[in-house]
């Protein structure tokens, strides 16, 4: 519907300004990093938070790379219905794992599924740890820094405590649309998250 689709994005644009625009760089920037790792040789991948992500299916390298999408268990009984729709199954290189990020065991659930600790991995958490507790992120990240093998690569957003509690003093921060995009190895994230 087209006249919707114009007044939603006046919408976006007049409240929360340049957030569209940021939300697509940030895609690009993400596929562009995924789909670097994949031809280089990156064989595993790992979706955290995926909910509707759609790059498995849609990043043409991924068909190759036994992928992981990890999600609340009912974000993923409706994202499997919709995939089954719409594309009769699942591809065979996916598989979902259950995962609430606050309360299960991250590595444990990963291993059930096959998630192989020596392969390199392409690992995506995209607006999620933002919803989660301080304690849940930092526990999430020294898994991630044990089992993600050396090399691998983690792209992770957030946003900026300050334009989510109001207490910014930034001017972005006014706007909530203070994001950022980072890398990191795992081996910076265990030798910078220990502490």
């Amino acid at each position: 519907m087209p006249v919707v689709g114009r007044a939603v994005t006046w919408f976006l644009d007049a409240g929360w300004p340049r957030t569209r625009s940021s939300g697509v760089l940030r895609t690009k920037a993400i596929d562009d990093l995924v789909r670097q790792s994949l031809q280089e040789g990156f064989r595993q991948f790992l979706l955290l938070g995926a909910g509707f992500d759609s790059r498995p299916y849609r990043i043409f390298e991924a068909k190759d790379a036994r992928t992981f999408e990890v999600d609340h268990p009912a974000t993923q009984t409706l994202k499997r219905r919709r995939l089954c729709a719409h594309l009769g199954q699942i591809p065979q290189h996916i598989r979902f794992v259950p995962v609430d990020f606050e309360s299960d065991d991250l590595a444990q659930s990963l291993f059930q599924a096959g998630f192989n600790k020596g392969e390199r991995t392409i690992a995506v958490w995209e607006g999620v740890v933002s919803y989660l507790s301080p304690a849940a992120v930092h526990q999430n990240f020294l898994i991630l820094a044990r089992l993600l093998a050396p090399a691998s690569r983690l792209i992770f957003t957030y946003v900026h405590r300050g334009a989510l509690d109001g207490s910014g003093t930034f001017p972005e921060a006014q706007r909530g649309n203070h994001r950022f995009v980072l890398a990191a190895s795992p081996s910076y994230l265990a030798s910078n998250l220990s502490n």
